[in-house]
């Protein structure tokens, strides 16, 4: 789901929408993190939800798509910001079981009120070095359902996207 503001997606006139919510950095880690962070998750966690309740008319009405969608199985995944927006989608959603986040902080209310669904978060050496606020260790405290964390070595914060190929000389990954 690429959310308008956030992602980059064109316009039914094929025009560029702007972006509001760049991405947020080391400068704003730890102090402001969360105040800095809320515009970008209340906006792409709503547009993931607005999805989520559409998938049962998909399933219900699209030629394509009819009869083959298992609602009873819904899970989410979600990138950096994505995996922080995503995992508070996915918390307030009952038709979401299950989230998986790679390289995604999470919003307080999943650190300190715990994930109640299973969850799995995937994170590299580089993440784990800016993690001054223990937000790995606020989540398997505060869990109240599986939570597994899945540590990757030499890997980096974009290592599961497109731009180590697109834009090879921004990262040096092992």
């Amino acid at each position: 789901v690429d959310s308008p503001h956030h992602s980059k997606v064109l316009s039914s006139d094929g025009s560029l929408l702007p972006v509001r919510f760049p991405s947020m950095g080391p400068a704003t880690y730890p102090n402001g993190f969360d105040a800095a962070q809320e515009p970008m998750n209340r906006l792409v966690s709503a547009d993931l939800r607005f999805v989520l309740h559409h998938l049962p008319s998909l399933n219900r009405d699209d030629p394509i798509l009819r009869g083959h969608l298992d609602l009873d199985r819904v899970g989410m995944a979600g990138h950096s910001n994505g995996g922080m927006a995503g995992s508070r989608a996915c918390a307030a959603e009952t038709m979401c079981r299950t989230f998986f986040s790679i390289e995604g902080m999470q919003t307080r209310e999943l650190r300190l009120g715990g994930v109640t669904k299973p969850y799995g978060l995937a994170y590299s050496e580089q993440t784990l070095a800016f993690d001054t606020l223990g937000v790995f260790t606020e989540m398997r405290l505060h869990a109240k359902a599986p939570f597994v964390l899945y540590r990757v070595s030499a890997a980096g914060h974009n290592s599961v996207t497109d731009l180590t190929v697109v834009r090879p000389t921004l990262f040096s990954y092992s």
